[in-house]
């Protein structure tokens, strides 16, 4: 009689762990509440310089493709099926070019830290994919560094932070109730650069292109 009991306990157990599993997993994700994100991706800084020197006009736009990487914090408030919430991050680049300027000597610009506050908002299309479009303020940092091996000019290594705008947008797709992972795309236009002396007058424009993908958890 005791072990026909214990049958019927474990029975009964058995057939109610199919159903809690399926209950947990079939639990709504929610896109709303506190959320904390790491991401990586694709990082495009681009330049374009205007030199005008003594009444002659040079000017050149170059690129440089590198790594970037970093962080986002960010709170958002579901309404219905739009998403609208508020954001900042940091992120860094391992984007640099260098050239040859006058023989034996080296100029560089890198691309530094970029600091983003804004806001986005997103249309939930089934529970699990959210399509968004995002905006906002950005400061970057931008590195510059000579070095002449031949001794004749003084080496030169300094940095300007340059204020801007971004805009953008992605796919989030959940990966249970809390993560999330998603694809985004941000374009970047900082203020203009311009230095002059007496005779020359320099100005530098600089963008970005920005394709990351973000693993984050919500609270």
């Amino acid at each position: 009689m005791k072990t026909a009991s214990m049958m019927a306990a474990i029975a009964v157990a058995l057939t109610a762990m199919p159903a809690m599993a399926q209950y947990e997993l079939t639990e709504a994700p929610t896109h709303t509440g506190p959320r904390i994100e790491a991401k990586i991706g694709w990082d495009r800084p681009t330049l374009d310089g205007l030199l005008i020197d003594d009444g002659v006009t040079y000017r050149d736009q170059n690129g440089k493709s590198g790594l970037a990487y970093g962080g986002e914090v960010g709170y958002d408030v579901q309404l219905n099926s739009v998403v609208v919430g508020a954001y900042a991050g940091v992120d860094g680049s391992t984007a640099k070019d260098c050239a040859e300027v006058f023989g034996l000597d080296r100029a560089c610009v890198k691309a530094g830290r970029n600091i983003t506050v804004g806001g986005r908002i997103g249309i939930n299309l089934d529970g699990t994919f959210m399509l968004y479009a995002k905006g906002g303020y950005s400061n970057g940092r931008i590195g510059y560094e000579y070095r002449d091996f031949e001794g004749f000019l003084p080496d030169e290594s300094y940095g300007d932070n340059l204020d801007g705008y971004h805009v953008g947008g992605g796919l989030e797709f959940t990966l249970g109730r809390r993560v999330y992972n998603r694809v985004d795309y941000t374009y970047t236009d900082y203020s203009d650069l311009a230095l002059g002396e007496e005779g020359s007058t320099a100005k530098l424009k600089t963008a970005r292109h920005q394709v990351t993908y973000g693993l984050g958890y919500r609270f």
